[in-house]
């Protein structure tokens, strides 16, 4: 049975839900919440992966969902991606004979002029290049 919810039929919704032994609320609750984890992610997802071509675990760790409740007045939930920067290391870079590094954004390679890649003490791996004299503590910056 597929039970379609808008404004236009709420009313008959309602009455079928209860003839069934259900509450509406719970029930646009628990449907959007599906939906948003299941369609919007998944949709979201594969157009990331199309424009930017960054892995699906990058994009992973950057979606939040903001869960529909009970006690919202009219419950609707959201799927967000709230990426920022990224690592330049996620796109694929790759070091150049004559100095450099360049990375794989959005289809297109660039060059990036006197970068390296390194990994630190600590285990990270990413992308570097030296900073100016006379700026700041630290001798390298990252990308």
């Amino acid at each position: 049975m597929d039970i379609v919810v808008s404004a236009k039929n709420i009313k008959e919704v309602r009455r079928m839900l209860e003839k069934l032994g259900y509450d509406l609320i719970p029930a646009i609750v628990d449907a959007s919440n599906r939906a948003v984890k299941g369609g919007t992610y998944t949709e979201g997802k594969r157009l990331l992966k199309e424009k930017w071509d960054v892995k699906q675990k990058d994009v992973k760790e950057v979606f939040r969902l903001s869960p529909a409740s009970r006690s919202q007045a009219m419950p609707s939930a959201r799927g967000i991606f709230a990426g920022g920067q990224q690592p330049l290391f996620n796109f694929g870079p790759r070091a150049s004979r004559k100095g450099g590094v360049s990375a794989l954004i959005s289809g297109q390679r660039f060059k990036f002029q006197h970068a390296f890649i390194a990994e630190m003490a600590s285990g990270h791996k990413g992308i570097f290049h030296r900073r100016e004299r006379g700026n700041s503590n630290s001798k390298l910056n990252m990308l």
